[in-house]
C-alpha cells in the first residue's frame, strides 16, 4: 500500500517528466505540507509480524518467548523508496502467569526524507479456559514518532519558500485486537481469525513550524482496520508436511489492501509459497531452519533459528522502473522454564 503515496503523483506528471525523476518527486512531496491517512507498512512475511498490527496476536508460540527481525526493501534501485525495519520480542507467560502474554515492538519506516518510528509494549489475557478455542484480547501502548530531514539544494539566487527544514514530533499511540486460534481435534487442521484497529488516538505530529509559504509542516495520523483469518491443513504429503494459507486486508478507512499468502511447509524446517498483494505484488517466499536442515531434525537450541527471503515482483505502473521488492527474515524461539516449585514430605503425611 505504499503506491497510495505516491500514485496520485505520478499519475498528473507522467507525460512531463521522465519517470525515474517523476518518482522522486512523488516520493519526497510528503515532506512539504502536511501529510494524512499515510498508510502503514506492508509485509510479506506478515503471517511472523502479527503483533505490531494486532496486539492480540502477540506470542502466539506457546511457552516460549521469540524474537522477530525483518528488514523490507521496497522498489529496489530506485532513490529514497521505502525501506523499513520490524524487531519483535514477544512471551507466551502462562507458566509464569496463567492466560497472560506479552510483548515489545519496534518499527521504523523510511520513505525520501520521511521518518516514521514506532515503540508498542503489547500484552492480553487468553480466555482458553473458558471457551473451547482460544480467544485472546490484546491492547498495545507505546509512541510515534515522525521526523523529517531533507537535504535540498536550490539554486542559491532562488530559494523555494515551500521546501521544509529539519523537524521531529512524537505523540502517544494505542492499539487495540482480538484475537482466535483453534486446532481441531479431529484432523489437526488449524484455523485462526482476527480483528484490530491501530492508531487509536489518530496523533497529530504537525510541527509549530511552517514552510515560509506558510504551509504546516508534519504528519496527520490515521486510524487503520485490520482483519486477518488462515487456514492451515496438515497431513500432506502422507504426513510429512502443511498447507498454510494466510489472509490480511487493512485500511485507512478509506482504501482497502488485501494479501493472500500460500506456503507449504516440510517437516516444519523448510518452506515455499506465494504472496499476492491486490493492485500492488507478487511474491516468491522461502524460508528454512537451517541447523535443524543440517542435522535431519530438530534436536538443539540452535534448530529454532528460521531465517526467510522473500522477492517481490511490482505488477502495477511501477514496475517500468521498479526492479522488484527484497525482504529478509530472522526468527528464534525459546522455550520458557516453569516456575521451580519445591516439594516436600513429612513422615505424618506418606
Amino acid at each position: 500500500m505504499e503506491m497510495n503515496r505516491v500514485y496520485t503523483v505520478y499519475q498528473s506528471y507522467n507525460t512531463l517528466f521522465m519517470k525515474k525523476q517523476l518518482l522522486l518527486i512523488a516520493l519526497f512531496a510528503g515532506t512539504v505540507g502536511s501529510s494524512f491517512a499515510q498508510q502503514d507498512k506492508v509485509l510479506t512475511h506478515f503471517m511472523f509480524d502479527r503483533t505490531t498490527v494486532n496486539p492480540a496476536a502477540t506470542a502466539l508460540t506457546r511457552n516460549s518467548i521469540c524474537g522477530t527481525f525483518i528488514y523490507r526493501n521496497q522498489w529496489d534501485k530506485i532513490n529514497g523508496a521505502p525501506n523499513s525495519g520490524t524487531f519483535n520480542v514477544e512471551a507466551d507467560l502462562n507458566r509464569q502467569v496463567p492466560h497472560l502474554f506479552a510483548g515489545i515492538s519496534f518499527f521504523q519506516d523510511m520513505i525520501g526524507f520521511n521518518r516514521q518510528n514506532f515503540a508498542t509494549l503489547n500484552f492480553g489475557y487468553s480466555l482458553e479456559a473458558f471457551l473451547p478455542f482460544d480467544l485472546r484480547i490484546g491492547a498495545g501502548l507505546g509512541i510515534m514518532n515522525h521526523s523529517v530531514t531533507p537535504e535540498w539544494l536550490p539554486p542559491q539566487t532562488l530559494i523555494d519558500e515551500n521546501l521544509t527544514a529539519n523537524f521531529s514530533k512524537t505523540a502517544f499511540d494505542a492499539n487495540f485486537g482480538l484475537y482466535a486460534r483453534h486446532t481441531m481435534a479431529s484432523n489437526g487442521h488449524k484455523w485462526n481469525a482476527g480483528i484490530s484497529m491501530t492508531h487509536l488516538p489518530a496523533p497529530n505530529l504537525e510541527s509549530t513550524q511552517q514552510t515560509l509559504a506558510g504551509t504546516p509542516l508534519g504528519f496527520q495520523s490515521a486510524r487503520h482496520m485490520y482483519i486477518m483469518g488462515g487456514y492451515t491443513v496438515t497431513g500432506v504429503n502422507a504426513g510429512n508436511g502443511e498447507l498454510d494459507i494466510q489472509l490480511m486486508s487493512q485500511s485507512d478507512l478509506i482504501e482497502w489492501s488485501t494479501q493472500v499468502s500460500v506456503r507449504y511447509i516440510h517437516n516444519s524446517i523448510l518452506y515455499g509459497g506465494l504472496n499476492f498483494r491486490s493492485e500492488d505484488m507478487v511474491g516468491l517466499m522461502a524460508g528454512v531452519k537451517p541447523f535443524a536442515l543440517a542435522s535431519g531434525s530438530a534436536g538443539s537450541d540452535l534448530d529454532r533459528l528460521l531465517v526467510g527471503y522473500s522477492y517481490d515482483f511490482t505488477i502495477n505502473q511501477l514496475s517500468n522502473i521498479s526492479q522488484g521488492s527484497h525482504e529478509v527474515f530472522v526468527r528464534y524461539c525459546y522455550p520458557l522454564p516453569g516456575i521451580p516449585m519445591t516439594i516436600s514430605k513429612h513422615p505424618r503425611w506418606l
